[in-house]
């Protein structure tokens, strides 16, 4: 009986670490960026934007490795969710620079094509993030493209941008 219950225990310790071992890996992950071509966002996004209507600029800057960056405390947001872009947003308007050179994500949050974009807090480089809705409408030429840039949730308005190039 007594060697019954020093297998079980056994087994058991195993059979723990196993688990633990596999959630480890779970939590370190790294993150990764799906090149879907079909992908209207991911694939027209790249590029400077300006909005006739507020007079901003987007320039979007695609480049994965800012994935390494991301803090593990967005981790868990992020794991389930497929990551269609990465790389670099820059906002400004002909006075002001609303961010420059940030890591930007783009993702689908409740059916619609997202951005999440990290900028500084209490000294942290990406301790804080931004984001908002984006759609794409091809044109029959690169530059007829339009970038519509909404807010957070789809009660907000959106802007219109237009390609200034590619």
């Amino acid at each position: 009986m007594q060697n019954l219950f020093q297998k079980s225990a056994f087994l058991f310790l195993v059979c723990s670490l196993l688990s633990f071992k596999s959630l480890a890996q779970q939590e370190s992950t790294p993150l990764v960026c799906v090149n879907d071509k079909e992908n209207v966002v991911s694939s027209a996004m790249e590029g400077e934007w300006f909005s006739q209507q507020e007079g901003y600029t987007i320039n979007f800057k695609k480049d994965t490795t800012i994935l390494e960056q991301i803090p593990t405390k967005y981790q868990d947001f992020l794991k389930d969710k497929v990551i269609y872009s990465a790389g670099y947003i820059t906002i400004k308007s002909e006075t002001k620079v609303f961010t420059e050179n940030k890591p930007y994500i783009l993702t689908v949050l409740s059916g619609n094509p997202h951005i999440l974009w990290f900028r500084e807090r209490d000294g942290d480089p990406l301790g804080d993030s931004e984001s908002f809705n984006v759609f794409i409408a091809i044109g029959e030429t690169t530059i007829d493209d339009l970038l519509y840039v909404g807010g957070d949730f789809n009660n907000q308005p959106f802007l219109r941008f237009t390609r200034v190039k590619k």
